[in-house]
């Protein structure tokens, strides 16, 4: 594995969560989701590197018997892979080209300073840079179109410890514990060693919570929700980090590739709103699928079209619903009507909240296991949703926009 950063791995899962930063992996700060698709794929493909997460502090828990998720931190997780994997890691080390025969076919890469490396199969992990549609560009070959929609998300982000290492309350979204507010989220991630961390979503054109940046506007608007209560029972171990999040795409590449023994792969190949927490676990569920049919480049594309693409449409829809009523209520721009029949993530949990088994069939979308449609497309569970859904919108939990609007101006 050839990696840009030059190193070295923090010694420690503490160093690595307090001075590691790498800047290829700048979500690395922010909140992580390691739902039951990534654990079911470590503990049948890597069950060292799950032991070895476990020894280092993070925490297996369980959304139901069946939904087991890792509750770690993303630098913890880095950390360890990059000591217990067992591969061969050269650092300082960027790919700046393809090698090619007449094929065309993949016979090596070309390295910064002009090292050239022999290899037959080549995967792009370069994670949402995507550094191959350069490659391919550098050498006169066709870069498959991309599939893009906007995320229109920002994020902030802060990591705590817990006075006495306990999680402060219930995780009621999953893997995390919060919800929607009016015109932003507040979410809490269980973490390794005691330590969780709070996220605030938001749009990025919101100039009142652009300013959440500042310790104290983010912890005035959390403890405008429920979560308040787990800053009472913590202290922050971190600033407040920012972040755009990324737009939802899905690569022409992974499923048009025009150079054989080339194959892009997680985030390279498929990249979703962070926001969903899928990332990780496509990323590590795609690597070890994709193991299983290469070099098949024709398997390779079917395994992309049916673990990523689902997954990138999904959020595409979910984006939709939530930006259109954020940009009306806060800058008061009209967005296009959703489409006919269109069931969003956003209607579905309002529903769970209302209806026990919403919530169980939704538990299964949250751990990214099976297909969105086994859910989205049920008909008995749309009519539970429309049911739900009819008694109206249930009280809203935080802030109103002008009282956000007020404390955020206090705080600052």
């Amino acid at each position: 594995m050839l990696d840009r950063d030059t190193g070295p791995v923090p010694t420690t899962v503490e160093a690595a969560n307090r001075e590691w930063v790498r800047a290829t992996v700048p979500q690395a700060l922010h909140s992580h989701s390691f739902t039951s698709l990534a654990l079911r794929h470590l503990a049948d493909g890597a069950p060292h590197v799950l032991d070895a997460l476990l020894d280092a502090g993070a925490t297996e828990l369980r959304l139901t018997p069946d939904l087991p998720f890792l509750a770690c931190r993303r630098r913890t997780f880095d950390q360890v892979m990059s000591t217990a994997a067992g591969v061969e890691i050269w650092r300082g080390h960027r790919v700046t080209g393809l090698e090619l025969d007449g094929a065309p076919r993949v016979t090596g890469v070309r390295l910064a300073g002009g090292a050239r490396l022999d290899a037959d199969l080549v995967l792009d992990a370069t994670g949402r840079a995507c550094e191959s549609r350069r490659w391919l560009a550098a050498a006169g070959l066709p870069v498959p179109d991309d599939r893009v929609s906007p995320s229109g998300i920002a994020c902030y982000t802060r990591f705590y410890r817990s006075h006495d290492g306990a999680l402060p309350g219930p995780l009621n979204l999953g893997t995390a514990a919060g919800g929607a507010f009016g015109t932003y989220l507040a979410f809490a991630h269980p973490g390794d060693n005691g330590t969780f961390s709070v996220g605030i979503g938001v749009l990025p054109e919101d100039r009142v919570l652009r300013s959440a940046h500042q310790a104290a506007v983010f912890d005035a608007v959390v403890r405008a929700t429920p979560l308040g209560a787990w800053l009472d029972a913590a202290y922050p171990i971190s600033p407040v980090h920012a972040i755009r999040f990324p737009d939802n795409t899905f690569r022409g590449i992974a499923t048009r590739n025009p150079v054989a023994g080339l194959h892009a792969v997680g985030d390279a190949a498929c990249i979703t709103n962070p926001l969903y927490g899928r990332g990780v676990a496509l990323g590590i569920a795609h690597a070890f699928d994709l193991a299983q049919v290469l070099p098949d480049a024709d398997a390779a594309a079917e395994l992309a079209e049916d673990l990523l693409l689902p997954w990138y449409e999904r959020a595409v829809v979910d984006d939709v619903d939530r930006n259109r009523g954020w940009r009306m209520a806060v800058l008061g721009q009209d967005s296009p009507p959703a489409p006919t029949g269109h069931l969003s993530f956003g209607h579905a949990s309002l529903a769970a909240a209302r209806d026990p088994l919403v919530a169980e069939r939704l538990a299964a979308v949250r751990m990214s296991v099976g297909h969105p449609d086994d859910f989205y497309a049920d008909l008995a569970v749309r009519s539970r949703i429309a049911d739900a859904l009819a008694a109206g919108p249930p009280p809203s939990a935080g802030p109103s926009r002008p009282e956000l609007v007020e404390l955020v101006e206090e705080a600052a």
